[in-house]
């Protein structure tokens, strides 16, 4: 079974992934753990934000919210933003080539 790790701060905590709570936080930062930021879905480049086109998209993605489509990721944060880097890539590419 895989612990929960934050995704804002990295810190590992002693929690199950599959056992997490709406209510539960990081104890090291307050982060909301059942917040699209800890999902497997959330893709930070897509308009939507998430890749479930069922789910409803929240008004803030680091809070925790109802959404039924919710199933947390191994890896969340940073290190798991694949689509931010490759975003982040392709703006630096455009401001090196004047797009």
């Amino acid at each position: 079974m895989t612990e929960a790790r934050c995704w804002k701060c990295g810190v590992a905590h002693d929690r199950v992934l599959r056992e997490l709570q709406r209510s539960d936080v990081c104890r090291a930062c307050g982060a909301a753990f059942h917040s699209c930021r800890m999902c497997r879905h959330h893709a930070p480049s897509l308009h939507r934000k998430c890749r479930e086109d069922r789910a409803d998209p929240p008004r803030n993605t680091e809070h925790a919210n109802f959404c039924d489509w919710f199933d947390p990721a191994e890896q969340a944060g940073e290190e798991a933003q694949g689509d931010d880097a490759a975003a982040r890539a392709r703006a630096e590419l455009d401001a090196l080539f004047g797009k």
